[in-house]
C-alpha cells in the first residue's frame, strides 16, 4: 500500500495561505488585464465579397481558407462577410471554426452600387458591435478609373494568355483586332456585376461613390483584395476612412489572398505581416504564378505627401521630353499606360533635387511596406518586368484620351495637389 503523508493542520495552514492570496492576486490581475484587453481588442472584421461575376468560383475556396484559419482567431473578433455569387441570393455570414452560420438573406442586390456596400457596413456594426473595425474589399477594380471609361483604358485587358487558354474570364473582355485567340487569366481586375436588363454589360463603383459608402473614421484598416487599387489617387480619397489602407498596385490571380495565412493577422489588425505573408506566398510560386505586388500604406501621412507633390508641380515646366516608355508602368492596358510607379514618374518629372529627396522622404512614411514580384505576368506575352516599385501607383495623361484627362481632374488628389493645372497644361489648354 502506498504510504499517504498528511502534514499538520498549522503546517498546512502555512503552505495554503500564501499560496491562496497569491492565487487571488492571479485571478485579480487576470481578471482585471483579459477585461481590459477584451474591451481594447474586441475586433469585427467585415469581408464584402462581391462575386456575382467570373471570380464567382472562388469563393468557396476563401470561405474555407478563413474557416480554417477562424481556429486562432483572437478572443472577442468576428470575422463577418457579406457574400454575393452568381446565381445566388447575397447573405450575410458570421465565420468562426469549421462553421459558418447563415446570419440573413437578401433578395437579389447589387453589390456594385454604393448604397448595398452603405447597408450592409451598418447592419454589421449594428449586430457586432465592437471597439475596432476592420473592412476587405473583395472583388475586380480597376483603381481610379471611371466606369465609363473601362472599355477605352482596358480594350485589350487579359490578352496575357492563360494556361488553359480556352475560356474568356476577363470581366472587361473585348477583342482587339492586332490581338486574336488569346483569353484573360482570371485576375480580380471594385465590383463588377452584370444586369441582364441593363443597357451597361456591367456596373461597377466609381472611387468617389466608393469612398462615399463608407463612413469616416470607422475602420482600422481597409484591404483591397482587387486589382490596381494601389494608387495614390485612391489612397488619398481614403487617407479618412481607415488608418491603414492595404492594396496591389497592379492585378492579383484569382485566387487572392492566401486567407488560411494571412486571416488571423487581419483579425489582429497585423497589416505589416498580412503584407509580408501575402508577398512571400507569391513570391515562392514560379512562372505565371509568381505574381504580387502589395503594399501597407499609413493613411495618416498621405497629406504632406500631397503637400510636397504640389510643389513639384508648380516647378514642372516642361513636359515634352517625357517618354512614356522610359517609366516603369504597372498595368497592361492599350493605347496607353495609366498606372505608373509613383516615385519613378516623379524622378522623371522633378528637376528640384531637395523636393524629390523630401518626396523619396515621405513616400517611404506613408508607405512603410511595399514588395513586388521580378515579374507580372512571367513568361507570358504582356509580361511586365517590375525593376523600380515603390508600393503606390500615379497616372500621368500620355495619350489623346480626353475624357479620361477630365474625369482625372475630379478626383481630390488631382486637386489637392495642383494635379488638375498640370494635366490641363499637357492637354494645351
Amino acid at each position: 500500500m502506498e504510504k499517504q503523508y498528511k502534514l499538520p493542520i498549522r503546517a498546512l495552514k502555512g503552505v495554503l495561505l500564501p499560496v491562496i492570496i497569491a492565487m487571488s492576486l492571479f485571478v485579480s490581475c487576470f481578471w482585471e488585464h483579459h477585461h481590459h484587453n477584451t474591451q481594447e481588442e474586441s475586433r469585427t472584421v467585415l469581408i464584402y465579397i462581391a462575386a456575382d461575376n467570373n471570380l464567382s468560383r472562388f469563393v468557396n475556396m476563401n470561405i474555407s481558407q478563413m474557416r480554417y484559419a477562424a481556429k486562432s482567431f483572437p478572443e472577442n473578433s468576428n470575422l463577418i462577410a457579406y457574400v454575393d455569387k452568381q446565381n445566388i441570393p447575397p447573405m450575410l455570414l458570421h465565420i468562426t471554426y469549421n462553421s459558418v452560420d447563415t446570419i440573413s438573406v437578401y433578395e437579389e442586390l447589387n453589390s456594385a452600387d454604393p448604397s448595398t456596400l452603405s447597408m450592409v457596413i451598418d447592419e454589421v456594426k449594428t449586430r457586432w458591435k465592437a471597439e475596432h473595425y476592420g473592412l476587405v474589399l473583395w472583388s475586380h477594380g480597376m483603381g481610379w478609373v471611371p466606369t465609363s471609361q473601362l472599355h477605352n483604358v482596358a480594350s485589350v485587358m487579359g490578352y496575357a494568355p492563360s494556361r488553359d487558354s480556352g475560356r474568356d474570364n476577363s470581366p472587361l473582355y473585348e477583342k482587339h483586332p492586332d490581338v486574336r485567340d488569346m483569353f484573360a487569366p482570371e485576375t480580380k481586375g471594385f465590383g463588377f456585376e452584370r444586369f441582364p436588363d441593363d443597357d451597361s454589360p456591367y456596373s461597377s463603383m466609381d472611387v468617389n461613390e466608393l469612398a462615399e459608402a463608407i463612413p469616416d473614421d470607422l475602420f482600422e484598416f481597409i484591404i483591397f483584395d482587387t486589382c490596381y487599387m494601389g494608387c495614390v489617387e485612391l489612397a488619398y480619397a481614403f487617407r479618412n476612412k481607415a488608418g491603414w489602407f492595404v492594396s496591389s498596385s497592379c492585378e492579383i490571380l484569382g485566387q487572392g489572398f492566401p486567407y488560411h495565412e494571412l486571416t488571423v493577422d487581419i483579425m489582429k489588425a497585423d497589416m505589416m505581416s498580412v503584407c509580408r505573408k501575402y508577398f512571400e506566398h507569391y513570391d515562392k510560386e514560379i512562372g505565371f504564378d509568381r505574381l504580387g505586388t502589395i503594399s501597407l500604406v499609413d493613411c495618416s501621412a498621405l497629406d504632406e505627401l500631397a503637400d510636397c507633390f504640389s510643389k513639384i508641380v508648380a516647378q514642372i515646366d516642361d513636359y515634352s521630353s517625357l517618354d512614356e516608355d522610359s517609366i516603369q508602368h504597372l498595368d497592361r492596358f492599350w493605347p496607353n499606360h495609366v498606372f505608373f510607379d509613383m516615385v519613378d514618374l516623379v524622378e522623371h518629372v522633378c528637376t528640384d533635387r531637395e523636393l524629390l529627396d523630401e518626396f523619396r522622404i515621405l513616400t517611404k512614411k506613408s508607405i512603410p511596406y511595399s514588395a513586388s514580384t521580378p515579374f507580372i505576368f512571367e513568361g507570358e506575352l504582356y509580361e511586365i518586368p517590375i525593376e523600380k516599385f515603390c508600393g503606390l501607383s500615379m497616372y500621368y495623361p500620355f495619350g489623346d484620351n480626353e475624357e479620361l484627362k477630365s474625369e482625372y481632374r475630379k478626383l481630390e488628389w488631382s486637386i489637392k495637389t495642383g494635379y488638375t493645372d498640370y494635366v490641363q497644361i499637357i492637354r494645351g489648354d
